[in-house]
């Protein structure tokens, strides 16, 4: 198992997971944090007009795996 770590960048405001979690592959690394992604976004999107998320996935061995954006505008 592989321990992937999920940085958050919400509004240029940067959060660092520095605990990480352990996962049996890249893949399912990516569903992980398509579900926190989405998860984020339910609790940060409503009453808001305009919102970017950015989650970065990485490993302490190859670093950056894979980068998720969310971008979320209200257009009137």
């Amino acid at each position: 198992m592989t321990r992937y770590y999920f940085d958050v960048v919400e509004d240029g405001r940067m959060s660092v997971d520095t605990e990480g979690t352990e996962l049996p592959d890249a893949n399912a690394a990516r569903v992980e944090a398509t579900l926190a992604l989405a998860e984020i976004a339910r609790d940060a999107l409503p009453g808001t007009r305009r919102k970017e998320i950015t989650m970065t996935v990485r490993d302490k061995d190859e670093g950056p795996r894979f980068t998720l954006e969310l971008r979320f505008r209200t257009v009137a």
